[in-house]
């Protein structure tokens, strides 16, 4: 059974309690086409996933304790591409131009998202770097 994740997005924090409604919190943008999510199990701060997305694409970063500079998830295009993720609060305002490398389509980080709600971790580093 699924945890429940607390996900904070766009300067709110709601509780999420399903793996459609994580699905579709992250697959919601925000006024400017994107968003900047962080998922914790609920009780925990540690370890926490931030999910940044753009126009169908995302970039994720894994925490998996505090002080740990994290992982980056490897993209899974063929031809990674370099995105220009724009989003309410992205600094600076025009966007931040992503390396195609930690570029994933959004069902990808979708997928690390229900990982994440379903262990409370990510087991599998493998396609991860290590920052």
């Amino acid at each position: 059974m699924p945890s429940r994740v607390r996900v904070s997005h766009n300067y709110q924090t709601e509780v999420i309690g399903t793996i459609e409604g994580l699905r579709n919190s992250l697959a919601t943008p925000d006024s400017r086409g994107g968003g900047e999510f962080w998922l914790d199990v609920v009780g925990r701060d540690f370890p926490c996933i931030a999910v940044r997305t753009t126009r169908g694409h995302a970039d994720v970063h894994y925490f998996p304790s505090s002080g740990h500079p994290g992982f980056r998830l490897l993209s899974n295009c063929s031809q990674p591409t370099d995105v220009n993720f724009q989003f309410e609060g992205c600094d600076p305002y025009d966007g931040e131009l992503v390396p195609g490398e930690f570029v994933v389509e959004l069902s990808a980080a979708q997928a690390v998202a229900v990982q994440f709600m379903e262990a409370g971790e990510i087991h599998d580093l493998s396609n991860w770097f290590e920052v």
